[in-house]
Protein backbone atom coordinates (compact mmCIF):
# COMPACT_ATOMS: atom_id res chain seq x y z
CA UNK A 1 0.00 0.00 0.00
CA UNK A 2 1.79 3.37 -0.89
CA UNK A 3 1.22 6.45 0.77
CA UNK A 4 -1.39 7.81 -1.49
CA UNK A 5 -3.54 4.75 -1.07
CA UNK A 6 -3.35 5.44 2.71
CA UNK A 7 -4.37 9.33 2.37
CA UNK A 8 -7.68 8.08 0.03
CA UNK A 9 -8.71 6.29 3.10
CA UNK A 10 -8.30 8.19 5.40
CA UNK A 11 -11.24 10.71 5.55
CA UNK A 12 -10.89 14.60 5.45
CA UNK A 13 -10.40 16.15 9.29
CA UNK A 14 -13.96 17.47 8.70
CA UNK A 15 -15.88 14.13 8.32
CA UNK A 16 -13.83 12.75 11.51
CA UNK A 17 -15.41 11.81 14.73
CA UNK A 18 -14.96 14.76 17.38
CA UNK A 19 -13.08 13.88 20.23
CA UNK A 20 -16.14 15.92 22.27
CA UNK A 21 -19.32 14.30 20.87
CA UNK A 22 -22.41 14.78 22.85
CA UNK A 23 -22.89 12.68 26.44
CA UNK A 24 -26.29 10.96 26.08
CA UNK A 25 -28.72 12.88 28.42
CA UNK A 26 -28.55 10.96 32.18
CA UNK A 27 -32.06 9.73 33.17
CA UNK A 28 -33.28 12.46 35.56
CA UNK A 29 -37.12 12.39 37.36
CA UNK A 30 -39.29 14.87 36.67
CA UNK A 31 -42.22 16.71 38.59
CA UNK A 32 -44.25 19.48 36.53
CA UNK A 33 -45.94 22.12 38.28
CA UNK A 34 -49.66 21.64 37.44
CA UNK A 35 -49.25 17.84 40.04
CA UNK A 36 -47.39 20.38 42.18
CA UNK A 37 -50.40 22.79 42.89
CA UNK A 38 -52.80 20.03 44.01
CA UNK A 39 -51.26 19.63 47.12
CA UNK A 40 -51.22 23.04 48.41
CA UNK A 41 -53.81 25.07 49.62
CA UNK A 42 -56.15 27.35 47.42
CA UNK A 43 -54.75 30.36 49.16
CA UNK A 44 -51.04 29.90 48.60
CA UNK A 45 -51.08 28.46 44.87
CA UNK A 46 -50.24 31.83 43.40
CA UNK A 47 -47.38 32.30 45.90
CA UNK A 48 -46.04 29.15 45.61
CA UNK A 49 -45.70 29.57 41.98
CA UNK A 50 -44.22 32.83 42.16
CA UNK A 51 -42.05 31.29 44.64
CA UNK A 52 -41.13 28.36 42.20
CA UNK A 53 -39.85 30.54 39.57
CA UNK A 54 -37.81 32.55 41.26
CA UNK A 55 -36.07 29.99 43.32
CA UNK A 56 -35.24 28.26 39.71
CA UNK A 57 -33.85 31.60 38.26
CA UNK A 58 -32.04 31.80 41.67
CA UNK A 59 -30.01 28.51 41.05
CA UNK A 60 -31.90 26.67 44.19
CA UNK A 61 -32.48 23.60 41.85
CA UNK A 62 -33.29 23.29 37.70
CA UNK A 63 -36.65 23.77 36.17
CA UNK A 64 -37.94 25.48 33.40
CA UNK A 65 -40.96 26.86 31.58
CA UNK A 66 -42.66 24.54 28.67
CA UNK A 67 -45.16 25.32 25.55
CA UNK A 68 -48.10 23.49 27.89
CA UNK A 69 -50.29 25.63 29.54
CA UNK A 70 -53.00 23.95 32.48
CA UNK A 71 -55.90 25.35 34.38
CA UNK A 72 -55.23 26.71 37.72
CA UNK A 73 -58.27 27.22 40.53
CA UNK A 74 -56.94 29.21 43.29
CA UNK A 75 -58.44 31.80 45.96
CA UNK A 76 -57.83 35.69 45.55
CA UNK A 77 -59.08 38.11 48.32
CA UNK A 78 -62.09 39.66 46.84
CA UNK A 79 -64.27 42.99 48.65
CA UNK A 80 -66.44 40.37 50.82
CA UNK A 81 -64.09 37.31 51.25
CA UNK A 82 -62.50 34.66 49.19
CA UNK A 83 -63.15 34.31 45.40
CA UNK A 84 -62.49 31.12 44.12
CA UNK A 85 -60.85 31.81 40.27
CA UNK A 86 -59.45 29.50 37.29
CA UNK A 87 -56.98 30.71 35.20
CA UNK A 88 -54.51 29.46 32.77
CA UNK A 89 -50.79 28.98 33.39
CA UNK A 90 -48.09 28.13 31.77
CA UNK A 91 -46.39 24.12 32.58
CA UNK A 92 -42.97 24.00 34.21
CA UNK A 93 -40.61 20.76 34.60
CA UNK A 94 -38.45 20.73 37.89
CA UNK A 95 -35.92 18.29 38.17
CA UNK A 96 -36.70 16.22 41.17
CA UNK A 97 -33.59 15.82 43.67
CA UNK A 98 -33.31 16.64 46.69
CA UNK A 99 -32.75 19.99 47.07
CA UNK A 100 -35.77 20.62 45.01
CA UNK A 101 -37.41 17.92 47.68
CA UNK A 102 -35.85 19.82 50.47
CA UNK A 103 -37.79 22.92 49.23
CA UNK A 104 -40.71 21.96 48.43
CA UNK A 105 -41.45 20.16 52.49
CA UNK A 106 -40.72 23.49 53.20
CA UNK A 107 -43.31 25.03 50.76
CA UNK A 108 -45.90 22.44 52.03
CA UNK A 109 -45.73 23.30 55.61
CA UNK A 110 -45.67 27.33 54.69
CA UNK A 111 -49.27 29.00 56.37
CA UNK A 112 -50.18 32.29 54.53
CA UNK A 113 -49.30 34.89 56.67
CA UNK A 114 -51.82 37.53 57.16
CA UNK A 115 -50.03 39.35 60.29
CA UNK A 116 -46.39 40.34 60.24
CA UNK A 117 -45.58 37.93 63.69
CA UNK A 118 -43.67 34.77 63.11
CA UNK A 119 -45.25 31.41 63.13
CA UNK A 120 -44.45 28.45 65.77
CA UNK A 121 -42.86 26.80 62.16
CA UNK A 122 -40.40 29.83 62.18
CA UNK A 123 -39.55 29.86 65.60
CA UNK A 124 -38.79 26.38 65.73
CA UNK A 125 -36.82 26.02 62.49
CA UNK A 126 -34.93 28.74 63.56
CA UNK A 127 -35.63 30.93 60.56
CA UNK A 128 -36.67 33.29 63.69
CA UNK A 129 -34.53 34.41 66.05
CA UNK A 130 -36.24 34.46 69.93
CA UNK A 131 -33.79 36.76 70.92
CA UNK A 132 -35.16 39.19 67.89
CA UNK A 133 -38.94 38.96 68.29
CA UNK A 134 -38.81 39.96 71.84
CA UNK A 135 -36.18 43.02 70.79
CA UNK A 136 -38.91 44.36 67.91
CA UNK A 137 -41.89 43.52 70.94
CA UNK A 138 -40.04 45.73 73.75
CA UNK A 139 -39.78 48.70 70.93
CA UNK A 140 -43.83 48.44 69.84
CA UNK A 141 -45.77 51.29 71.08
CA UNK A 142 -47.86 50.02 74.00
CA UNK A 143 -45.80 47.35 75.42
CA UNK A 144 -44.46 49.40 77.66
CA UNK A 145 -45.67 49.47 81.48
CA UNK A 146 -47.92 52.22 82.14
CA UNK A 147 -47.35 55.03 85.05
CA UNK A 148 -50.00 53.95 87.56
CA UNK A 149 -51.13 57.04 88.93
CA UNK A 150 -50.97 57.81 92.97
CA UNK A 151 -54.78 58.53 93.98
CA UNK A 152 -54.94 61.58 95.51
CA UNK A 153 -55.22 61.41 98.94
Amino acid sequence: MTTADAELQTPPPSRQASPAAPQPMREVSIRFLSELVESIPAQRRLAFINDLKAAIRKGTFDGGPLDDTFKLSHQVRGKSGPVDRATDHREFAVENNAAFQAWYELHLKLVKKTSGLPTKFEIEGGHVSLHDLATKFRRRKGSKPRARSKAKE
